[in-house]
C-alpha cells in the first residue's frame, strides 16, 4: 500500500479586488474547442498468429498477453476468477472496430461470462440518476482573443460604476442556452455582501431568499482562505488590451474590486449547478471601446466579458432542499478551484487539458466532503457509483462526455489516497506543469519508489480491478491554518464492473474495458480478437 505522512504546507495569502458595468449586446452564440493531443501511429490489426499457455501458482497473478496472441490457455484456474483487461496507455481512442473482444470460449467444465446489468444507460439516465450533469469551465487563450476597430474613437478614459453595496444594481451579462455558449445581458442586483463575495440576483428572474443568500456567502467566505492555501490564489489582474493584451490591477479596472461575484438565477441547463468562465477576466468591451476605439472580435466570448471575478449558480440548487443546497455551495468551490486553475496555470501561459482541470475540481468538493454534508452526492459516493458501471465509456484524459466526471474523479481520488492526500493536491497545483507532467512530479515527491505516467496509470487499472487501494482514510494539515483534512475511503466493491465477453466497445485514451471468465473446471481456453498496438491486454487470475 503506497501511503505517506503529511507536512505542513505554508502558503502566502493576499486580497485584491474588481468589476465593471456592461454596454448593449445581442444574443449571439459563442463556440468552444479544445486541443487534443492523438498519436498517428499503431493502428493497424496485427494478425493473431500465436497462443499463449499459463499454469496459475500464485493465489493473484497479473499475466501480459503478447501482441499476435489470439488463443491463452490458463489451466489451475478452478474456483478462481478471470479478469481480461484491455488497457490504451496512449492518447488515441481505440475504436471499436480495432478494439479486443473475446470472440470464443472453451473449457473442461462449464464456462461463463459475467455480465454487467444495465449496461445500456444513456447519458440522460446518467444525468437523471446523479441529480445533475457537468459543471462547467471554459478557459480562453489570451493570444487567441481578437479586437477590431469599433468605428467609434477613443473617449481617452473610462469610468468605473460605483463600488457596489446591498441594492445596488447594474447589468451583467447571463447565459441564455443549454450548451452555455450563448449570452444576454440582464439587469443584476447585489442582495448580499460577504468578506470576500458578492451575491447577486437576475431581474425577472427568480429571487433567492435572504437567509440563503446569507449562508451561501458565508459559507464561500468560510472556505475561502483554506481553498487559497490549499490551490493557490485566484489572479487579482485582469487582462487589457493596449496593442496586445497585458495584466493590470483588477481594482483599476472593475468596480467590485477583487471580490468573488456570485451570481444566483435560473441557469438554461436546468441540470447544470454552477459554472466559472475566464471570458469574465478581460476588460469589459464598453473599457475596451472607451480607452481604444476597438471592439472584440465577433468569435470571441471576451464581447460578453463582465469584467472581474464571477461564478455562476443555479437558483434551482442554491434553494433547494438540504442537499441541494449543499451541493450549491460544494460548487462553488469546484468552481473557484477553476478560477484559482485559470489563474495559476493558464494566466503562466501553460494549458492545463479539462480532464486535469476538472479532477482537481472534483477534488476540491472531495476535500470538504465531511464538513459541508453533502452526504450521498459526495464524489467518493456519487462520482464513483457512475464510473463503477460506466468506467469504461470515457478515456481518462478525454472529457467529451459526461462519463468523463467519474473517471477523472476516480483517478484523482486514488492519487489523493495513495500519495499524499491533501498536499499531493497542493503540489499539483503549485508547480509549473499540467496534465501528467504535474501529476508525476508531485507523485514523485511523496513516493519512493519513482513514476512515469504509464506505470501510475497501470497500478490504478490493477487497482481499480483488484478494487484495492481505494477504501483509505487520510488525516493531515496541509494549509497555514493547520486545519484538519479527512479525505474519506472510498468504499464501492467492486470499483469497475466487467461488461460481456463479447461486447464491443471503444477504449478510450487511458482507458480501458474488464471482461470477466469464470470457469468451474481446472483449465480455460479462448479466443482473442485481433488488435492493434495501442492495446496492451493483460490478465488477472484471482
Amino acid at each position: 500500500m503506497r501511503r505517506f505522512s503529511f507536512f505542513l504546507i505554508a502558503a502566502a495569502l493576499f486580497l485584491a479586488g474588481c468589476a465593471t458595468d456592461i454596454g448593449e449586446s445581442n444574443d449571439v452564440e459563442m463556440t468552444y474547442e479544445y486541443e487534443e493531443s492523438e498519436d498517428s501511429t499503431l493502428d493497424e490489426l496485427i494478425p493473431n498468429t500465436k497462443s499463449e499457455t499459463f499454469t496459475i501458482s500464485k493465489a493473484k497473478e497479473m499475466l501480459s498477453i503478447g501482441e499476435g496472441v489470439g488463443s491463452v490457455t490458463l489451466n489451475n484456474v478452478k474456483g478462481k476468477s478471470v479478469y481480461v483487461i484491455s488497457q490504451n496507455n496512449t492518447k488515441k481512442t481505440i475504436n471499436t472496430a480495432r478494439a479486443m473482444t473475446i470472440a470464443s470460449l472453451a473449457a473442461t467444465g462449464r464456462a461463463a461470462v459475467k455480465k454487467q446489468a444495465d449496461m445500456s444507460d444513456s447519458e440522460m439516465e446518467l444525468e437523471d440518476y446523479n441529480g445533475f450533469s457537468n459543471v462547467a469551465q471554459f478557459p480562453i487563450n489570451a493570444a487567441n482573443v481578437g479586437v477590431k476597430a469599433s468605428g467609434r474613437a477613443a473617449g481617452g478614459s473610462f469610468s468605473m460604476g460605483q463600488t457596489p453595496h446591498v441594492g445596488s444594481q447594474k447589468y451583467i451579462f447571463v447565459d441564455s442556452n443549454e450548451a452555455l455558449t450563448k449570452f444576454t445581458r440582464k439587469k443584476a442586483k447585489v442582495e448580499y455582501e460577504g468578506k470576500h463575495c458578492y451575491i447577486w440576483s437576475i431581474e425577472d428572474d427568480k429571487i433567492l431568499d435572504s437567509v440563503s443568500c446569507k449562508n451561501l456567502a458565508d459559507t464561500f467566505d468560510e472556505y475561502y482562505m483554506e481553498m487559497r492555501s490549499i490551490f493557490g490564489q485566484e489572479s487579482d489582474k485582469i487582462y487589457i488590451y493596449n496593442s496586445g493584451f497585458k495584466l493590470e490591477d483588477m481594482r483599476k479596472h472593475a468596480d467590485t474590486g477583487t471580490k468573488v461575484n456570485i451570481v444566483v438565477y435560473s441557469i438554461s441547463k436546468p441540470t447544470t449547478i454552477g459554472y466559472f468562465h475566464s471570458k469574465d477576466y478581460y476588460e469589459t468591451e464598453d473599457e475596451l471601446a472607451a480607452l481604444t476605439g476597438s471592439i472584440y472580435s465577433e468569435n470571441s466570448a471576451t464581447k460578453f466579458s463582465n469584467g472581474g471575478k464571477y461564478f455562476y449558480i443555479n437558483y434551482r440548487y442554491a434553494s433547494g432542499s438540504f442537499l441541494e443546497k449543499a451541493l450549491a455551495t460544494s460548487t462553488l468551490l469546484h468552481e473557484f478551484q477553476h478560477m484559482i486553475h485559470f489563474s495559476v496555470k493558464n494566466m503562466a501561459g501553460l494549458k492545463p487539458s479539462a480532464w486535469y482541470n476538472e479532477m482537481l475540481s472534483m477534488l476540491a468538493e472531495d476535500i470538504f466532503a465531511t464538513r459541508l454534508n453533502t452526504g450521498s452526492k459526495a464524489p467518493s459516493v456519487m462520482r464513483m457509483g457512475s464510473f463503477h458501471k460506466n468506467y469504461y465509456k470515457s478515456g481518462l484524459t478525454d472529457f467529451s462526455t459526461t462519463y468523463a466526471y467519474g473517471t477523472s474523479y476516480s483517478f484523482g481520488g486514488w492519487l489523493v489516497r495513495n500519495f499524499g492526500g491533501v498536499n499531493l493536491v497542493h503540489l499539483m497545483m503549485t508547480n509549473n506543469k499540467v496534465d501528467e507532467d504535474s501529476i508525476v512530479a508531485a507523485v514523485n515527491t511523496f513516493s519512493p519508489k519513482k513514476y512515469d505516467f504509464d506505470t501510475l496509470f497501470n497500478e490504478y487499472v490493477d487497482d481499480c480491478v483488484n478494487s484495492r487501494n481505494f477504501n483509505i482514510r487520510l488525516t493531515g494539515t496541509a494549509d497555514v491554518n493547520e486545519k484538519n483534512y479527512t479525505l474519506n475511503p472510498i468504499t464501492n466493491t467492486p470499483i469497475v464492473s466487467p461488461v460481456d465477453k463479447s461486447l464491443g466497445a471503444d477504449v478510450g485514451p487511458y482507458g480501458f474495458v474488464v471482461r470477466q471468465v469464470e470457469v468451474s473446471g481446472s483449465s480455460c481456453t479462448f479466443e482473442l480478437s485481433e488488435r492493434t498496438s495501442r492495446e496492451r491486454v493483460h490478465i488477472i487470475v484471482k
